[in-house]
């Protein structure tokens, strides 16, 4: 289930038994940190049960097959957002800052699993349609930087994804997917 989020939302949502989570359109808001400020929202989805793709390598053309060259499977509730930023700004300064704002939050423990840059993370357009599902993020293969991130908050773990790209007509997006991980259901009584 994909729902689309426009506007400002909040709702309460319970995983676990003490465990709830508020939505919003920032994917970030969980771990305490804003949205990039010099950037303007073009889109967030939220889907309570994703099975999520974190690429932790370049995207290759494996056996016929674009995929991330190394990659685990994250099975949790997927929030996303899409930003355009602003003339003047660059969106690799923003994935950096909210990178350093995620690390700065006392109750956060970061852990970076995967970083790259231009030509050395492989094709934009399959990070864009592949992974993300947004159109907007296909761009140039040399003006793209993406970051993986665990981010801990006591025994909640959240896997971070950040993109930043540059298109052909100059428009440069910035991209966070946030997984909060569910734990196994157990078995019902």
């Amino acid at each position: 289930m994909r729902v689309l989020l426009t506007g400002i939302v909040l709702i309460g949502l319970q995983l676990v038994p003490g465990v709830t989570l508020a939505l919003s359109d920032n994917p970030l808001a969980e771990l305490g940190v804003a949205p990039w400020r010099h950037a303007d929202l073009v889109h967030t989805t939220y889907e309570p049960r994703a099975d999520y793709l974190l690429g932790l390598g370049p995207m290759r053309k494996i056996r016929g097959q674009w995929q991330p060259r190394e990659s685990r499977r994250v099975i949790g509730v997927l929030a996303r957002a899409t930003w355009l930023v602003r003339s003047g700004y660059s969106a690799e300064d923003g994935l950096n800052s909210l990178v350093a704002a995620l690390g700065a939050q006392d109750d956060n423990t970061v852990e970076e699993l995967f970083r790259c840059q231009r030509l050395k993370c492989g094709s934009s357009g399959e990070w864009a349609n592949r992974v993300f599902g947004v159109r907007e993020l296909y761009g140039s293969d040399r003006n793209q930087t993406f970051v993986a991130l665990s981010v801990r908050t006591g025994e909640i773990e959240h896997v971070v994804v950040i993109y930043a790209v540059q298109r052909s007509n100059m428009r440069q997006y910035l991209h966070v997917d946030r997984v909060t991980a569910v734990p196994p259901e157990s078995g019902s009584q």
